[in-house]
């Protein structure tokens, strides 16, 4: 109790010596008696709950309006609240699961993204993917490479690929077991 009074007593003798606006920046600051600068929103919030805020304390202006300081405008949120209240809300795209027929949503970035990598079936949960990628392979988009002892292309899926070039001695693969082979024999 004693420590909350001193406390008051201190944020009661601290006062604004200086008021800076300027010109594209959002905030008001402020000099304080004590030596600090502070942004004054801060500053006026310090003064009416009568103690220092913490670090993770952020002020909200209730309008948007940065400037108004007015204390009515003025609340106290943790910083995960306030950062989730400015977060753009993700537009969202509904799919079908080619699996179980259920709706669901993903949003659009996270879509565009994989799409990019060559995802073109997405499903509702992790079931539901095991069982329609080792039913069309869709995990095992193809990987295009040449056989080095007879120059043919030939498609790897993307799952076996790197598994086969961690266990090739040569660190390249062949079309076939008979071309392996004679990759493994140039090796050694």
């Amino acid at each position: 109790m004693r420590q909350e009074s001193a406390t008051l007593l201190c944020m009661s003798k601290i006062r604004v010596v200086a008021r800076y606006e300027k010109m594209g920046e959002p905030y008001i600051r402020v000099r304080l008696s004590d030596g600090r600068v502070i942004r004054e929103h801060r500053f006026l919030m310090e003064q009416a709950i009568g103690r220092r805020l913490e670090p993770w304390e952020h002020v909200h202006h209730k309008d948007e309006n940065k400037r108004n300081n007015v204390l009515e405008n003025l609340e106290i949120k943790t910083a995960s609240v306030h950062s989730r209240d400015h977060r753009p809300v993700a537009e969202k795209e509904t799919l079908t699961c080619p699996i179980c027929g259920q709706e669901f949503a993903r949003t659009k970035r996270y879509l565009r993204s994989k799409r990019k990598q060559g995802h073109s079936t997405f499903y509702c949960g992790n079931s539901c993917s095991r069982t329609g990628r080792s039913q069309v392979g869709d995990s095992a988009l193809p990987v295009r490479c040449v056989c080095p002892v007879c120059d043919k292309a030939f498609d790897v899926p993307s799952n076996q690929y790197r598994l086969r070039m961690r266990r090739s001695k040569a660190g390249r693969l062949g079309c076939s077991r008979t071309c392996g082979q004679k990759l493994g024999a140039m090796v050694k």
